[in-house]
């Protein structure tokens, strides 16, 4: 299974005459769809947008730049399913055990 994770705004119709779809388009889409094609197995690769937003909840390995067709070089980043960092306060953790 491949994700990828993009933010940013799109715009949703639904399409047909005799069976109906619900789809979205937008350059959002669009990057989403090259971060996904553009990855490798086992990790999900992401922008540099939404690195900044998640990078203080979750660990990520630089790729550097990558040729992203339609944007030319984009710094990408990677995250591994298994380095989730975990953040935990002291108030809510348990020294007793």
């Amino acid at each position: 299974i491949n994700a990828e994770y993009m933010g940013g705004p799109v715009v949703g119709g639904v399409i047909g005459i005799s069976k109906f779809v619900y789809d979205y388009w937008g350059d959002t889409v669009n990057e989403a769809s090259r971060m996904e094609s553009t990855g490798v197995p086992g990790a999900t690769q992401v922008s540099q947008a939404v690195h900044h937003h998640l990078k203080d909840t979750m660990v990520f390995e630089s790729r550097g730049m990558v040729q992203i067709k339609g944007k030319g070089e984009l710094e990408t980043f990677l995250h591994y399913p298994s380095s989730k960092l975990q953040i935990y306060h002291e108030e809510d953790s348990d020294d007793s055990c």
